[in-house]
């Protein structure tokens, strides 16, 4: 195949059968991601919260 036959747009009906989430635009599989800053001591200190939950118990 070619690579214009590969990223052609789809061709014929709509499927029917597809939710409102299906349908939403995506760019990736379970949804949309957004780019957002998190500071590097937000990061580490979230990244490290569930160590310190299973610590104190």
């Amino acid at each position: 195949l070619k690579y214009e036959e590969l990223f052609a747009p789809e061709l014929g009906p709509e499927n029917p059968f597809l939710s409102a989430q299906q349908k939403a635009p995506k760019n990736i599989l379970s949804g949309y991601v957004e780019t957002a800053h998190m500071s590097e001591f937000q990061f580490e200190n979230q990244k490290k919260k569930p160590l310190q939950v299973w610590i104190c118990c």
